[in-house]
């Protein structure tokens, strides 16, 4: 068994697929993770992330399959699935093999594993884009806290930095520890040194009261589907609803 380690980058991935083809040889995974317990004559190689390197390959991606495929791959790599950079790394090689755009070859095994961690990634950040709920500070500025599957906060920041264009924000991935901070004129996203301490204003706390009161309303006990609800609305995105 050959394991590729990583850093855990695009350009990280691209060095192991140059290096692959350097040394003609496919790894069984391609981790940025620690690995414990491997099989006796498991060979890991660390494979050092190299910018020329890199660009070589996202060269011959985008001549094959076209920038997009590129922007397909980060969003792929945003996957809290431990097999992801496994995943996209076969789905460069099949790329760069086959000299083309593979991307509507559902037929293909390598081809439909990396739609499905793309498409599970994107159905998550659109979800939040409605999910998400903000909070006005006593400082003005609203605040956003929940804890994602996977890592979409940079995903969704800039869907509500042009909804949010004249009012500074803050999303926090209380999971990853990851803020996006956005202050009217720039978006940014990093990993805060201390913890987020943030003190809601009053207004805040009755606009909260009020619309407990309205979901309570138009709520019709009679009329109750969970099955649908569940469907629509998965029971760990609530927690940091106000409705629930």
């Amino acid at each position: 068994m050959i394991i590729y380690e990583i850093d855990n980058t695009l350009f990280g991935l691209y060095s192991a697929v140059f290096e692959s083809y350097k040394m003609q040889e496919i790894p069984d995974i391609v981790t940025s993770k620690p690995l414990y317990q491997m099989p006796i004559g498991t060979k890991i190689k660390k494979i050092e992330t190299d910018e020329k390197k890199a660009n070589r390959v996202q060269t011959a991606i985008i001549k094959y399959a076209g920038e997009d495929t590129v922007q397909m791959l980060k969003i792929a790599l945003k996957s809290c699935l431990d097999e992801k950079e496994t995943i996209c790394f076969n789905y460069i090689k099949k790329v760069i093999d086959s000299q083309k755009d593979i991307a509507f070859d559902y037929g293909d095994l390598t081809v439909m594993e990396f739609t499905d961690l793309k498409a599970k990634v994107g159905l998550e950040a659109h979800r939040f884009k409605g999910f998400l709920r903000f909070s006005e500070t006593e400082n003005g500025v609203l605040y956003a806290h929940y804890s994602p599957d996977n890592d979409i906060t940079e995903l969704i920041a800039h869907h509500f930095k042009k909804r949010f264009k004249y009012h500074a924000f803050i999303i926090h991935d209380e999971k990853r520890n990851i803020v996006a901070m956005y202050d009217t004129k720039t978006l940014k996203c990093f990993t805060p040194p201390v913890p987020l301490t943030v003190y809601i204003n009053e207004t805040e706390e009755n606009y909260r009261k009020l619309w407990k009161e309205y979901f309570d309303a138009v709520n019709i006990k009679e009329r109750k589907n969970k099955k649908l609800q569940d469907n629509y609305l998965p029971r760990r995105y609530r927690k940091n609803l106000t409705e629930f």
